[in-house]
């Protein structure tokens, strides 16, 4: 009910502005506005409601699928729609590095509702889809079904998105690098730590979702042999990964696609090679969830059993 009540409260807000004609806060200027932002978050709440007070149980299993697609297109849209959400947060990453964002971040509450709404109905479209496998309400997994381990090698799939994360990066970089690096940003000192950590996440951190060393840590560490604690690699990646894949998969192709952007070398470069960048960094993201999802507790307290399904 809370996702439902967040998601009409929203509507009702964007709503209120399309009456008033205030200005679109998306900030992205070929993205509709007005009455037309107001449908996702409408559907949302009547999807999050329909589910929540479960009216849709004695549905058949098609037509509760097909409404949960439903379901993810309005949590994506508004998502979408709020995709210089993940840009304000960088601009607040940076105030400590120097660089003087605040006069950006006029649209970030209203951004950050849009988005906690899109997760809220993410959310209960999972939980429908649960329920239509007749998973277990306590992991969402069907017993019977052999649980992965962080000690088992990833996926072909999780390599092929690291290393497309990493050729992301080195797509984005290379005009910088072609004319020359320069480091001497507008926070100074700041900005090269920034532009490292840059780096890491664009190289470190899709290399650990995929390979075991970012699950268990290597025998030269310190903490050998203990298991990496699971958000401190997957907290990253999916937060990058989806907010890389809003802003330039879907804002900046957008914008090429209609003629806002030019479509030059130096853009094309710099949009896909964040695009590659955010979508290698989901691709690898999905494997180590899959690989570092803990043994349900009721199998472990016997209160399941693992042959059940």
């Amino acid at each position: 009910m809370l996702s439902a009540g967040w998601s009409a409260g929203y509507a009702v807000v964007l709503a209120s502005r399309a009456v008033a004609g205030s200005p679109s806060f998306s900030g992205v200027a070929f993205f509709p506005a007005g009455w037309v932002a107001v449908l996702p978050a409408a559907l949302s709440a009547a999807f999050c409601l329909a589910t929540g007070l479960g009216a849709t149980r004695r549905w058949p299993p098609r037509r509760r699928r097909l409404l949960a697609w439903l379901g993810w297109a309005a949590g994506a849209s508004m998502i979408a729609y709020c995709l210089l959400f993940w840009i304000d947060l960088t601009m607040i990453f940076m105030l400590p590095f120097g660089v003087d964002s605040r006069d950006q971040l006029v649209g970030l509450p209203l951004r950050s509702a849009g988005v906690a709404a899109g997760a809220l109905t993410l959310w209960c479209t999972a939980t429908e889809l649960r329920q239509v496998r007749s998973a277990c309400d306590r992991c969402g997994r069907v017993h019977g079904l052999s649980p992965e381990r962080r000690t088992e090698p990833s996926p072909w799939w999780a390599y092929a998105g690291a290393y497309v994360a990493v050729a992301g990066l080195a797509a984005r970089l290379s005009p910088a690098l072609v004319e020359g690096l320069n480091l001497d940003g507008p926070g100074g000192a700041g900005f090269t730590i920034f532009f490292g950590l840059m780096v890491l996440a664009g190289t470190l951190l899709p290399l650990a979702l995929a390979h075991r060393w970012g699950r268990v840590w290597p025998d030269w560490s310190p903490w050998a042999g203990q298991f990496v604690p699971r958000w401190l690699v997957l907290g990253p990646g999916v937060f990058m990964g989806v907010g890389l894949s809003a802003y330039f998969g879907v804002g900046g192709m957008t914008a090429m696609a209609v003629g806002a952007t030019p479509a030059g070398l130096g853009a094309v470069l710099e949009i896909g090679g964040y695009t590659l960048w955010g979508a290698g960094l989901l691709v690898a993201s999905t494997s180590y969830y899959r690989l570092t999802r803990p043994e349900c507790q009721g199998i472990q307290t016997g209160l399941i059993s693992d042959e059940a399904g």
